[in-house]
């Protein structure tokens, strides 16, 4: 077939489609076609062969698992949700758990299917517990996460990993990595990798960590499709780097959240498009799990689907992109050499000015952040504008929820990183002003 289409279709350099370009632009200058995002990362009109990156990229081929997402405020409910889940396909479980004191026994009765259970608490006890339950069930545990978000530790940092050594010492029991509440608070694809590796290198210093420990990284996405795609598979990348470095388990798990970030307060139709795009990135890009939306990601009750139709509609994404993993891009490879290349940089930095804590505690991750948060929010409402004529099917609407992220002041150590959605400042107006909630 190549010998045919060399003898009838003569190849074409890269100089000779820059000069029809060139024509097709009527003068205009062609660097105007290069798009550089936030992080400087280029991205050019075409490519050829020669943009083929040095580097070759070992490619992570899997499946994503849909995942049922149940926050656990009930354990009869949580129990039953999950049991409903099963019933229409779903293979995997992922738990949300803020309290210690629940009784595994009764959250996974009958429950034989892969489990994650992340806890916002830690206690080692629990931990043992869930592994007498069932053999399925990882435990996830993620002090960094905590003191990052809410600004405190969960006693001290010297008693919290104290009591994580003991947590992930336990069969089952391991470590995650929240990389989605940076992306939710604005952070660039280079800050979230960055930081992400930056608070690994933490771990293994302040914790004990071997081969049979598998750090798992949880994450969501924008829907710039192909800086994701990009970001993911850089992500498992360093995740190797930085782990053989380090001697610890190259091998990582990956899960997709929702993005918070994305969510529309008042149009229930962007957030189903916008949780399409993040769905299909996922499965592009090859995550190892991702996650249905949590029902309070619905604020109008009109808006609520049947959970039976969310489920199918997750077994339909995956039996029908279970072939389209996107592998051996020059495009993708491309942005990925540059979010390589741009990340383990940062990450030097981070390590030269005392690490990830030292860097929260200077509040320079903080800022880095805010400020990445700001102009890149400016440029998006740059681009957009809410017609409230033209968006009126909203006030029909029945509102069962607040739908803009809250922040509840405390007294912290530091400042947390804070969740913003990009659009509030344009709709939070009209919500109150059509809802007075």
């Amino acid at each position: 077939m190549n010998s045919i289409v060399s003898k009838y279709f003569p190849s074409i350099s890269a100089k000779q489609w820059k000069q029809k370009i060139q024509y097709l632009l009527e003068g205009k200058n062609y660097q105007t076609l290069v798009h550089n995002s936030i992080d400087g990362i280029s991205t050019l009109p075409f490519y050829t062969k020669e943009e083929q990156p040095e580097k070759d990229f070992t490619e992570h081929q899997s499946t994503p698992k849909p995942t049922y997402y149940c926050i656990v405020s009930s354990v009869e409910k949580a129990n039953l949700e999950a049991l409903n889940a099963i019933e229409n396909g779903i293979n995997t479980i992922y738990f949300a758990l803020f309290d210690s004191k629940i009784n595994p026994d009764l959250l996974l009765k009958n429950i034989n299917v892969e489990i994650i259970i992340q806890c916002y608490f830690l206690d080692s006890e629990f931990g043992k517990q869930a592994a007498i339950t069932t053999k399925s069930c990882i435990v996830l545990y993620d002090c960094l996460g905590k003191v990052s978000k809410t600004g405190n530790w969960y006693q001290s940092a010297k008693e919290d990993f104290y009591v994580l050594n003991n947590c992930v010492s336990v069969n089952q029991n391991n470590i995650s990595i929240n990389v989605s509440n940076l992306h939710n608070a604005g952070a660039s694809p280079v800050q979230q990798l960055s930081y992400a590796l930056s608070q690994l290198i933490t771990y293994s210093k302040k914790a004990t960590l071997n081969q049979q420990n598998t750090i798992t990284y949880i994450l969501s996405v924008s829907t710039d499709i192909y800086i994701e795609i990009a970001k993911i598979k850089t992500l498992r990348i360093l995740h190797q780097n930085v782990a053989k470095t380090l001697h610890l388990n190259t091998n990582c798990n990956i899960i997709q959240h929702k993005s918070k970030r994305n969510l529309s307060g008042l149009l229930g139709a962007i957030n189903k498009i916008e949780s399409t795009t993040e769905r299909h990135i996922a499965l592009l890009a090859g995550v190892d799990y991702f996650t249905t939306t949590p029902n309070n990601y619905y604020f109008y009750k009109e808006d609520i689907p049947k959970s039976d139709a969310i489920l199918t509609e997750l077994k339909s994404s995956v039996s029908n992109l279970n072939n389209t993993l996107i592998v051996g891009s020059i495009y993708i490879e491309k942005i990925m050499e540059q979010l390589l290349e741009k990340s383990t940089l940062l990450i030097e930095t981070l390590e030269k000015g005392g690490g990830y804590i030292e860097q929260l505690k200077k509040g320079t991750i903080q800022q880095k952040i805010a400020s990445n948060e700001a102009t890149n929010t400016q440029n998006l409402l740059s681009q957009t504008e809410f017609d409230e004529s033209k968006n009126s099917d909203f006030k029909s609407k029945t509102p069962i929820s607040y739908p803009f992220l809250k922040r509840n002041k405390r007294k912290t150590l530091w400042q947390p990183i804070i969740e913003k959605q990009w659009r509030a400042s344009l709709e939070l107006p009209i919500w109150k002003k059509t809802f007075d909630i």
